[in-house]
């Protein structure tokens, strides 16, 4: 698999974002974005293999889109990154069947890490980042962490961004960067 045709997805909640995205309504519109998204790195990008760490329902959501576009156009592939082997023990039993669901589904399976760590977080997104030559950034109103990842990632790589901002406002933002320049 060619690097330069592969993307990693990461997503940044803020610990407030559970309470936003528990709203169906404002949750299926970020997904929305999320699939235009996936589709327009597929199409415009050429994006063939896709990386998503497993660890919030968005990822989860994430995947299962993935998988979805998969069956549609052959050729794609889903590296499914496990950040550490126990994550889905305290899981709802819902959540962890479509954990494994996805699991059973993916082309590649990456566990980093074999117990809990604190940094487990930073570790995934070192990972993500290296993976790839793209990465498409969700962050529900964590844009202060999403600035501090972009830094992160080399300039050679294409970063598209997709923000939900502080509650109030319904407005979605979708940028799409070479690194410096943003178009809203």
């Amino acid at each position: 698999m060619e690097k330069s045709r592969s993307c990693s997805i990461i997503g940044l909640l803020s610990k407030r974002s559970s309470l936003i995205l528990e709203d169906q309504k404002e949750y299926y519109k970020l997904l929305k974005f999320c699939i235009l998204e996936l589709i327009r790195l597929i199409e415009e990008d050429c994006a063939v293999h896709f990386i998503v760490c497993l660890e919030y329902d968005l990822s989860l959501s994430i995947a299962e889109m993935i998988l979805e576009l998969k069956s549609r156009r052959p050729g794609l592939t889903l590296e499914c990154v496990i950040p550490y082997e126990t994550i889905s023990d305290k899981w709802t039993i819902r959540k962890r069947d479509r954990y494994f669901s996805i699991m059973e589904q993916c082309d590649i399976e990456t566990m980093l890490l074999t117990s809990y760590r604190r940094d487990y977080k930073a570790r995934c997104n070192h990972y993500l980042i290296h993976q790839s030559q793209s990465v498409l950034l969700i962050d529900v109103e964590a844009a202060d962490r999403a600035d501090k990842v972009i830094k992160k990632i080399d300039e050679t790589k294409s970063i598209s961004r997709i923000s939900l901002p502080l509650a109030g406002s319904s407005d979605y933002t979708l940028r799409n960067s070479s690194h410096t320049s943003y178009i809203e």
